[in-house]
């Protein structure tokens, strides 16, 4: 078990590369691949160039093409992830992940169970697999352009959802999909959003009827959309509810909402950072999309 610190609201990590370090990486299930690192590190390690990449958002426009590097080894609280990929950044990282040397993503834990206790702050690591799908806790998921995609149930209605801890939303929804479902209140403006790439417009409606995400219901939902992605997000101010484990290998992912840690004596962090990790565009990489005006939620 690795307690952690945050930057902004993403989860930070000491991490040893090719057996130099430490280096700060930060944690996003959203962010495609394995790795991403900065360009300055890549360089100061030595890394090998094997290839290069697009990494975009899903809007397909303005993608940019990032360089690819081998790593030997990253050592993570005791345990080697060993010869792998790493996307390599042509710059710095956002200024929101300026004491970040890089990103750790979901993809370098496809040979182990992942488990990020947002509540509590804590990230697990073990051996084994989840039971399969259940319709309650554990779902199942696909690996959309290198991010965890679930089946995100509005009453009848039914849409692909990124599992996207980077994002600072909650629901993010397709404009053309929050059109067809019916509404509790007008939608309005609050503000504009940014990836790496696009800047766009960010509105707000609350729903009628009830999502879900398995067997966990939202009644009258305040949820977010945009008319640039086709695919909608699952962020951060929904998943800070959870303990999310991740089979990777399995394609499976159990939500488990776990108790208030104040009545434990810890507390539960977030706040509303804006995060602009990086995806890769094959040729839908995910959304690290948050307002830039007032609280989503």
């Amino acid at each position: 078990m690795l307690s952690y610190r945050r930057i902004g609201h993403l989860p930070a990590f000491d991490v040893f590369i090719d057996g130099k370090g430490p280096f700060r990486f930060v944690f996003d299930t959203g962010s495609a691949g394995s790795l991403a690192i900065d360009m300055a590190l890549a360089n100061e390690l030595g890394l090998e160039v094997v290839g290069e990449t697009p990494v975009g958002d899903p809007s397909g426009e303005n993608v940019q093409m990032w360089k690819q590097a081998r790593v030997r080894r990253l050592e993570l609280g005791g345990v080697t992830f060993d010869d792998f990929v790493a996307d390599v950044s042509p710059g710095a990282l956002p200024h929101s992940l300026s004491e970040a040397r890089g990103i750790l993503g979901i993809g370098l834990f496809r040979d182990c169970l992942v488990t990020l206790d947002l509540p509590f702050g804590e990230l697990r690591m073990s051996k084994g697999e989840l039971p399969g799908p259940n319709g309650r806790d554990v779902v199942a998921f696909t690996m959309d352009d290198g991010v965890p995609t679930i089946a995100l149930e509005i009453d009848s209605t039914s849409v692909r959802a990124h599992i996207d801890s980077g994002s600072g939303a909650g629901f993010l929804l397709p404009a053309d999909v929050v059109a067809g479902l019916p509404f509790a209140s007008q939608p309005r403006s609050i503000g504009r959003a940014r990836t790496l790439m696009n800047e766009f417009e960010i509105r707000e409606v609350a729903l009628k009827g009830t999502l879900r995400i398995g067997g966990h219901e939202y009644l009258g939902a305040v949820v977010q959309f945009a008319s640039v992605f086709p695919v909608a997000n699952i962020g951060i101010r929904v998943l800070s509810q959870y303990s999310l484990t991740f089979d990777v290998r399995n394609l499976r992912a159990r939500f488990e909402r776990t108790a208030d840690p104040s009545s434990k004596g810890r507390r539960r962090t977030t706040d509303d950072t804006i995060i602009v990790p990086p995806r890769r565009e094959r040729p839908n990489p995910g959304e690290p999309v948050v307002s830039e005006k007032s609280n989503p939620q």
